[in-house]
């Protein structure tokens, strides 16, 4: 993988917990400019990485989703997690 690349099949990949959550955002004019899997930061993980930092929802997360703020510039903001599959949800800042 080089710096960058967005695959189409790991974005259909997403697992039904996060999925809606990647619907609004792109909905909302975000943009996914990152995907990948493998082992880091967390072993087999799938991860999508949006541009612009997460809406504000007032929606409940579903059971086994969490979000976990990173905050590192040279990282990504926040992170919406489904300890289920290890897919993530991230956003820069």
């Amino acid at each position: 993988m080089t710096d960058n690349d967005v695959y189409e099949e790991h974005i259909e990949e997403l697992c039904e917990e996060l999925q809606p959550f990647l619907e609004a955002e792109l909905d909302a004019g975000n943009t996914v400019i990152e995907t990948w899997k493998g082992n880091w930061p967390i072993e087999n993980c799938l991860y999508i990485l949006l541009k612009k930092p997460f809406q504000d929802t007032d929606e409940p997360l579903p059971e086994g989703v969490r979000v976990s703020k990173i905050g590192k510039l040279y990282y990504w903001e926040n992170e919406i997690l489904c300890d289920r599959t290890n897919h993530v949800l991230a956003s820069q800042y």
